[in-house]
């Protein structure tokens, strides 16, 4: 008991952020195969990235046209994240916003709200998005998005399975009962204007 109470004490004291992030935000940057990535120290500074060619699996239609950059950028509060993309002769840049990291989020937890006011200076509390997909000539969104993009004029077949739902009708006796319903079944039809 005497070494577990330091333990608690230690936790309740400081934040999930503050013991879990590392100085470095990971960002995963998913950008055309034929598209250039460079960052400038303008604004943050990569520390190192490293690109790779999504292995063979998953969506074959992402696979073919998309390749994985890693950015390993320090956090940051206020500075963007910028990134240069090179194509041929045309050049664009794109700057990506701090939010906050989920373990930010995570000290909601029952009696650990203390860990925010740790948090509320502390640069570890910020990250970038963990995924950045980057299209070079989009020019609708803020220049990237934070999920994974729609395949053009696909078909795509939709199944869900129901979990077992539990209902609980209180009318002065306990009646529990379940339901094995909820099954949906759909076709999506994805199309660009």
């Amino acid at each position: 008991m005497k070494k577990l109470l330091p333990l608690v004490l230690s936790v309740m004291f400081s934040s999930c952020a503050t013991l879990f992030n590392g100085d470095f935000a990971t960002v995963k940057l998913h950008v055309k195969k034929n598209v250039g990535v460079a960052f400038h120290s303008q604004t943050v500074q990569a520390q190192y990235a490293v690109e790779s060619v999504p292995a063979a699996g998953g969506d074959s239609f992402l696979n073919n046209m998309w390749k994985e950059v890693y950015l390993f950028a320090p956090r940051s509060k206020d500075k963007l994240l910028k990134v240069s993309l090179t194509r041929s002769t045309d050049k664009r840049d794109v700057y990506i916003k701090p939010v906050h990291s989920w373990l930010h989020y995570a000290n909601a937890y029952p009696f650990f709200w203390l860990g925010f006011l740790v948090d509320y200076n502390n640069l570890k509390r910020f990250s970038y998005p963990s995924n950045v997909y980057i299209d070079f000539d989009d020019t609708t969104t803020k220049g990237y998005i934070a999920h994974k993009p729609f395949s053009n004029y696909k078909w795509e077949a939709v199944i869900n399975p129901p979990f077992l739902n539990v209902y609980l009708f209180n009318y002065n006796y306990v009646n529990v009962s379940g339901g094995p319903f909820g099954y949906s079944l759909g076709l999506n039809y994805h199309y660009k204007k």
